[in-house]
């Protein structure tokens, strides 16, 4: 039967199974392809990590929230200035050098993940290298996903805009729940088609987080200047969700406020903050 000539009422419920198939096959079609054997990687960068979870942006919140703890920015409510730029092993990754010199004379803490400079430094050092290892999506990648998304839109328009156009052309006019329901099949499939990570990178970074859950666990017990490289990797795999912000006040500023909502803040959540490994330099990565 063909089934553009399906009563109204039948027809909507074959588009919505038809379209929820569609969606199916784009979203796990995608996260097959994408998949694979955990790469080994030292976990040795805490910003490696942070840009795995949440992006460039990341890396500076993480980065100038270490700094401040560091005692090489110097705060003064929603602002900070470079303290000092001789002390021993300041600034070792290029993205610190940066943020230093973005606060140099002064700036608010929030310009830093505005800065274009900083954003192309961080994207320049992390991202290519978790592009390397498939956590990201490389040019190819990004072709087949815009291939796939081009084929699932081309089915859902094609099937919903055809029953439109033999509705119309029978004399029948009362289409709009059918229309409505083609436009939000189709941003359904733009918003599933192309997430930052991989279903590799998706996989890396849980197996990461679970390496330092005991770390999670004490993160109440961590205090301002007590061991940066542990608030580094917390806030790189957990975001800030966990650290009371009277303790560590640049957090209210570097990161994003929750939504009024109420909901958990947009880089808090482990799933969708950044990553990190723990201080135990030298490990061979998460692969096994």
């Amino acid at each position: 039967m063909n089934p553009l000539t399906l009563p109204g009422p039948q027809f909507l419920a074959f588009y919505l199974a038809f379209a929820t198939a569609v969606l199916l096959v784009l979203y796990f079609g995608r996260r097959l392809r994408e998949s694979g054997p955990l790469p080994r990687i030292e976990l040795k960068d805490p910003y490696l990590f942070a840009c795995l979870g949440d992006g460039p942006a990341q890396v500076i919140r993480v980065a100038t929230v270490g700094l401040a703890d560091r005692g090489l920015l110097k705060l003064s409510g929603g602002t900070a200035e470079t303290a000092l730029l001789d002390a021993p092993g300041f600034g070792a990754p290029r993205i610190e050098r940066k943020i230093l010199d973005h606060f140099r004379g002064g700036a608010s803490l929030s310009s830093a993940v505005q800065s274009r400079e900083l954003l192309g430094a961080a994207s320049t050092d992390y991202e290519h290298r978790l592009r390397s290892f498939g956590l990201l999506p490389d040019a190819a990648t990004q072709g087949v996903r815009r291939f796939a998304l081009g084929l699932a839109l081309a089915a859902l328009i094609g099937v919903g805009g055809a029953k439109v156009l033999y509705a119309l052309s029978i004399g029948r006019s009362n289409v709009a729940f059918l229309i409505a329901l083609i436009v939000v099949a189709a941003f359904v499939a733009t918003r599933i088609w192309n997430p930052y990570r991989t279903r590799l990178g998706d996989d890396y970074l849980a197996s990461v987080q679970s390496l330092f859950d005991s770390l999670r666990q004490r993160a109440a017990s961590l205090r301002p200047g007590g061991n940066t490289r542990d608030l580094l990797w917390l806030t790189a795999l957990f975001g800030v969700a966990l650290l009371p912000s009277t303790a560590f006040p640049a957090i209210a500023y570097v990161w994003p406020r929750p939504a009024a909502s109420g909901g958990s803040s947009s880089c808090s959540s482990c799933g969708s903050s950044s990553c990190g490994g723990g201080g135990g330099g030298g490990c061979g990565g998460c692969g096994s």
